[in-house]
């Protein structure tokens, strides 16, 4: 899988947001707000192929807590993530 480059992380007041970049512009009809965790996987994977065990491992590796919970919740992600277009495999 890779997260396509024409989406973006962006910042704003505090707050992380996945926008849809074209051209010179942003689609702000299609925006997705990022928790701090979503953040720190995003900028790992981004710009590379990855596979969920991948991913998983990165988290577990880089936060404590249910193995079993994350890799639910991990799962869920990247769902979300296909079905929007954000990510490709």
């Amino acid at each position: 899988m890779f997260i396509r480059k024409e989406f973006k992380l962006q910042t704003i007041a505090g707050k992380n947001f996945i926008f849809l970049r074209k051209e010179d512009a942003m689609d702000m009809t299609r925006i997705l707000s990022f928790n701090k965790s979503s953040v720190w996987l995003w900028k790992q994977l981004e710009g590379k192929n990855f596979t969920e065990e991948e991913a998983f491992d990165l988290l577990n590796d880089h936060y404590e807590g249910d193995s079993e919970l994350m890799r639910g919740n991990l799962k869920w992600w990247i769902k979300s993530l296909l079905d929007e277009g954000i990510i490709e495999k």
